[in-house]
């Protein structure tokens, strides 16, 4: 499968990168792959207990057309378990309590793959430059959220994430 990001968007996640770079967070571009079709800039959030999470950045593919000096940007954090199975009752009733608090996104749970993930998409004007400044607040907000209920998110799942996060 070919690379679904358009030049325009790889150059908007690069320049992203460098300006989430410029808040001390740890970045990395990924080209698309056979497995990811899509770019993606990965970026660690580190929580007040050293654990850091991965925040993968990337364009919804195949919209450009559709919309007018508008992107879909979409933030999206994995909270993988490791081990068995979650309780998924405990575990979705949790995430249905926290979701109608949560400002922005969702958290939600996909159950074959066991991965609790946090998933917000960001309606980014295709003027980088006013962008960048969007992106980093969002990226901020979602470490706090995280900060403030990731811990639980993770114990109720089953464990930490098992990936190895960006350095």
């Amino acid at each position: 499968m070919s690379n679904q990001t358009s030049e325009f968007h790889n150059r908007c996640l690069l320049a992203y990168g460098e300006a989430l770079a410029r808040e001390n967070l740890p970045v990395e571009f990924f080209d698309a792959t056979e497995e990811v079709p899509y770019d993606m800039l990965l970026v660690g959030l580190e929580s007040e207990s050293g654990e850091v999470r991965r925040l993968e950045l990337g364009f919804l593919p195949g919209l450009e057309e559709d919309l007018e000096e508008v992107s879909l940007l979409q933030f999206f954090i994995p909270l993988t378990p490791r081990g068995e199975k979650a309780d998924i009752t405990e575990l979705n009733g949790f995430l249905e309590r926290l979701n109608a608090q949560l400002p922005v996104g969702a958290m939600g749970y996909l159950p074959d793959n066991n991965v609790v993930y946090y998933r917000y998409v960001l309606m980014v004007s295709n003027d980088t430059e006013s962008a960048k400044s969007m992106v980093v607040q969002t990226t901020w907000m979602m470490a706090y959220i995280l900060e403030q209920c990731g811990d639980r998110i993770t114990e109720l799942a089953g464990g930490p994430e098992t990936d190895q996060p960006v350095e």
